[in-house]
């Protein structure tokens, strides 16, 4: 472009009719009508023919994909707040006893028992720091975030591609746990229940592995690349399947995270894109 030429913003109605000259000859007739959201607009672009010249455009297709994954973080991701000059000042006068009630009530979850009973027994500066604090503060869980950005992912791809997407979780036993702290140099005796004997060497053994989180992060990725070859035949570190013949058959796209307790045991959480839901 020339000097004042700019990059186009992907929430412009004529975003694709712009990029994609070739599947709209009319120009800016094919845009998208003013009050439609960008996911209907894709599919009625996906409904119409000839096919070759909307649904069966690879190039966008995979436009209509980023710009659906954008809109959908753009509408979970949205932190705002205004802070007011000299806003911490006042902190400074507030008793030490009242910032501490404080920081024990704003620890529990907003709709906790624990929390209205301990707020209940304050008096009214704890409630109204409370509430001040709860109004202008925002908790950002990242395990909600894994799975708001993993969904946007999802509901792009069922727009685009059409198949249903896979929700699944592997929560191991505890012999895992065991296997953690063995490779950090440490062994575990357990029940046959599976419960850890000698609970607090136990606990001071899995504190220790602390000191070592390079084998634990090691087991967990082989873990994770394991049960992601073996139910959906990608290899470690591959972008595209590489074996269609695996458990659960063609697979578009996997999204994996793995959790780690305090006990190290492992949990794997996942979305896949699976071709074939039912055998």
């Amino acid at each position: 472009g020339g000097r004042d030429s700019h990059v186009l913003d992907d929430r412009h109605p004529a975003i694709l009719t712009l990029c994609f000259p070739q599947s709209f000859p009319y120009g800016f007739s094919g845009q998208r009508p003013r009050g439609m959201s960008f996911p209907a607009y894709c599919r009625h672009l996906l409904h119409r023919v000839p096919r070759t010249q909307f649904g069966g455009n690879l190039m966008l297709l995979a436009r209509m994909y980023d710009i659906c994954v954008r809109h959908e973080s753009m509408v979970q991701v949205g932190i705002t707040m205004n802070m007011r000059p000299h806003l911490g000042e006042p902190a400074a006068c507030v008793p030490c006893d009242v910032i501490r009630a404080m920081g024990t009530i704003l620890a529990l979850p907003y709709r906790h028992s624990q929390r209205r009973q301990l707020l209940a027994q304050q008096s009214p500066l704890v409630k109204v720091l409370v509430e001040g604090a709860r109004l202008s503060t925002l908790r950002l869980d990242l395990t909600d975030a894994y799975y708001n950005g993993a969904r946007s992912k999802m509901h792009a791809a069922a727009l685009t591609i059409g198949w249903p997407p896979l929700f699944f979780t592997v929560n191991p036993a505890d012999m895992h746990a065991a296997c953690a702290v063995m490779a950090s140099g440490q062994v575990l005796d357990f029940d046959d229940d599976g419960r850890p004997q000698h609970i607090p060497s136990t606990v001071e053994k899995w504190r220790r592995v602390k000191d070592d989180p390079y084998s634990c992060a090691a087991l967990l990725v082989a873990t994770k690349e394991v049960l992601v070859e073996e139910l959906f035949g990608f290899t470690p570190g591959a972008m595209q399947q590489t074996n269609p013949r695996c458990f659960c058959g063609l697979t578009f796209e996997v999204a994996v995270k793995v959790e780690q307790s305090g006990r190290l045991a492992l949990h794997i959480h996942g979305v896949a894109h699976v071709a074939d839901m039912w055998p």
